[in-house]
C-alpha cells in the first residue's frame, strides 16, 4: 500500500504526553514514536494488528529487539496515552482523524470533479478519440454538439472525460480561484496565449500521470497556488503565471495540499528529487 503524506503539529514536542515520552525515552523515544505513526499511516485503515510478527516487523523498524518493541509500543497505549488498542489492533486516535479528513477532502475532490465533469460535458465523448466539433465558449472552455446543433451535452448518455475537458475544467477551476482571491473577473488571454496555457495543462497532466494521479486533484493544486499566494509565500502580480511553472512545481504544490504522497517529492532519504 502506497504510504501517505500526512500533516503533523509543528508544536507537537509541547504536548504534555510528549514531553513524558521525551523524559523516559529522550528524543530517541520521540524518533520511535514517530516512526509508529507513519508506519500507521501507511497501513489499511491506519491500525496495527496486535501480533507476534507486527512487533518483530516493529522491532526491526525500530532497530530493536522484538520485546523492547512491544514494551515501547504497550508504554505508548498505558503510559502515555498517545495510542489506542482495542487489544486486537492498536492505532492513533489523532492520525485517523487527520488522515480521515484527508481521505475525505479526496474524495470530495473526485465527486465534485466527476459531478462538474457531468454537468459541464453531458455525455459528450472525448476520451479515446478525437475531438468531434464543437467549439470555445467565453472562457474558453469546450463546449459540446449536441443533437439539435447546439452547445449543450446529450444526456443520458454515459460520460467519458478525456484530456480536452480536463484542461477546460482546470482552467475554469483557475478563473473562478481567480476571482475568489481577488474580488475580480480574470481580464482574459490573447487565443496565443490560452493555446500556450492548453500546452502547459497538458504538461501539468502529465506530470500527474506520472505519480499515478488524476484530473481529480486539480482543483486542489490550485486552490494551494492561491492560498500560499494570499500568505504572502508565493509573489506574483498576475497569478497566471503560475501557469506557466514547471510541472514539478505543481507536483510540490500538490503535496502541500494533501492529495498524494510524499515521495512524489522527496526520495528516501528526505532530499528533493531531482529536476525540483
Amino acid at each position: 500500500m502506497e504510504r501517505l503524506w500526512f500533516r503533523h503539529d509543528a508544536n507537537a514536542r509541547s504536548d504534555p504526553k510528549i514531553v513524558a515520552l521525551i523524559r523516559r525515552h529522550g528524543l530517541e523515544g520521540y524518533g520511535r514514536f514517530w516512526t509508529i505513526i507513519e508506519t500507521l499511516a501507511s497501513q489499511k485503515e491506519y491500525k496495527l494488528k496486535n501480533a507476534p510478527w507486527m512487533f518483530e516487523g516493529l522491532a526491526d523498524s525500530l532497530k530493536c529487539q522484538t520485546e523492547e518493541a512491544e514494551t515501547f509500543l504497550n508504554e505508548l497505549v498505558e503510559d502515555f496515552e498517545l495510542l489506542q488498542t482495542d487489544q486486537i489492533f492498536f492505532w492513533s486516535e489523532s492520525l485517523c482523524q487527520r488522515m480521515e479528513a484527508r481521505d475525505s477532502k479526496i474524495r470530495s475532490l473526485s465527486e465534485a470533479g466527476k459531478k462538474g465533469a457531468e454537468k459541464r460535458w453531458g455525455g459528450y465523448r472525448v476520451a479515446n478519440g478525437p475531438y468531434m466539433g464543437g467549439h470555445e465558449g467565453a472562457n474558453g472552455g469546450l463546449m459540446a454538439p449536441n443533437s439539435e446543433g447546439g452547445s449543450e451535452g446529450v444526456e443520458g448518455v454515459e460520460n467519458h472525460i478525456g484530456r480536452k475537458a480536463s484542461i477546460a475544467h482546470a482552467w475554469e477551476s483557475f478563473l473562478k480561484n481567480y476571482k475568489k482571491a481577488t474580488k475580480r473577473e480574470h481580464p482574459g488571454v490573447a487565443p496565443k496565449t490560452r493555446e500556450a496555457i492548453n500546452r502547459a495543462f497538458e504538461d501539468i497532466f502529465d506530470e500527474l500521470e506520472e505519480i499515478g494521479q488524476g484530473p481529480e486533484v486539480i482543483d486542489a493544486i490550485i486552490e494551494q497556488f492561491f492560498e500560499d499566494w494570499q500568505a504572502g509565500d508565493l509573489e506574483a502580480e498576475d497569478p497566471t503565471v503560475w501557469l506557466f511553472a514547471d510541472p514539478k512545481v505543481w507536483r510540490y504544490r500538490g503535496l502541500r495540499a494533501d492529495v498524494f504522497a510524499e515521495e512524489s517529492v522527496f526520495d528516501v532519504d528526505g532530499k528533493i528529487l531531482e529536476g525540483f
